[in-house]
């Protein structure tokens, strides 16, 4: 029994030794990308690969394999780039990007209306920073609320120049 138990812990071990871990130096559009549309990816710092991997979210399938760009160097600092451009996968699905000794990526999405709940979200953050209208329960939810300020009438201080009382 304790044999086995040590076996397992051996194992255990070395499989996580192998394993990526999440990397900040691989830059990509966490939201998504559309599945016909340009995906690009970039990886900064020194890397010794030469491909990366477009793997499910496990790490365990591989969905696509690109080569890294040329190393580029900022003209600007120290900092060295990788292009991982995999714009012809156009599967939809939840990835990640890997690069063997360096680290995978966030999760992104490939799908259609990728940005849908962003814009949805926009709009409604738009639609709570109304002051004068009331906002409706149906739509504003735990934000509504009166109408606030209706803007009837536009001060001027006696100080502003005579230009601006023109424009009323």
């Amino acid at each position: 029994m304790k044999i086995t138990f040590l076996s397992f812990l051996v194992l255990l071990s070395s499989a996580l030794g192998f394993a990526q871990k999440i990397t900040e130096n691989i830059k990509l559009n966490q939201q998504g990308y559309y599945p016909f549309a340009p995906k690009v990816a970039v990886i900064t710092g020194e890397v010794t690969a030469d491909s990366f991997y477009i793997t499910s979210t496990n790490a365990r399938d591989t969905s696509y394999r690109g080569r890294l760009g040329d190393q580029r160097k900022s003209a600007y600092s120290s900092t060295v780039t990788h292009i991982m451009d995999f714009s012809s996968f156009v599967k939809p699905g939840i990835y990640t990007v890997l690069v063997p000794r360096a680290g995978s990526s966030y999760t992104f999405n490939i799908k259609a209306q990728v940005h849908q709940q962003v814009a949805i979200g926009a709009l409604k953050g738009f639609y709570v920073q109304r002051a004068s209208m009331a906002l409706e329960p149906g739509k504003a939810g735990k934000w509504r609320s009166s109408a606030g300020h209706p803007d009837k009438a536009v001060i001027i201080p006696p100080s502003a120049p005579p230009e601006h009382w023109a424009a009323l």
